[in-house]
């Protein structure tokens, strides 16, 4: 009785690898708004756990783009941290990691692009105004 308990605990485990990482990635990823005004990037996770972003794109560290397709990606705001205690799981869980990112967005380059030109338009705005 015993071995049998702890052989299905196993199976359930397995199954959860091979199968439930990809279930529960997508109900976390229907629970990730973004956004991006003129001034920030706001980024709001429902679950698990509620979890509110705002990066002033003054302040954007350095923009990843990865394309998953020609029309999809991601866009990562700055470089993985190691101090993650479940770091080596973020290819797991791409929506539990701690580097702010829009996962799997459509039209990754667009966002880019809005973001590198809203970046442009406020130096020029900030040089043009302590010039006068």
């Amino acid at each position: 009785m015993f071995f049998d308990a702890w052989g299905a605990m196993f199976v359930c485990i397995g199954l959860f690898m091979v199968f439930g990482r990809f279930v529960f990635d997508a109900w976390l990823r229907q629970r990730i708004y973004y956004a991006v005004t003129n001034s920030r990037i706001l980024i709001l996770r429902r679950a698990p756990s509620a979890n509110f972003t705002s990066i002033d794109l003054e302040r954007v560290p350095d923009v990843q783009l990865t394309g998953e397709t020609a029309t999809k990606g991601t866009l990562r705001f700055g470089v993985g941290t190691s101090g993650y205690p479940f770091s080596r799981m973020n290819g797991w869980f791409p929506a539990l990691d701690p580097v702010p990112q829009f996962l799997g967005i459509e039209g990754p380059q667009r966002v880019l692009d809005l973001i590198m030109r809203t970046r442009r338009d406020d130096a020029r705005l900030d040089r043009s105004s302590s010039a006068a």
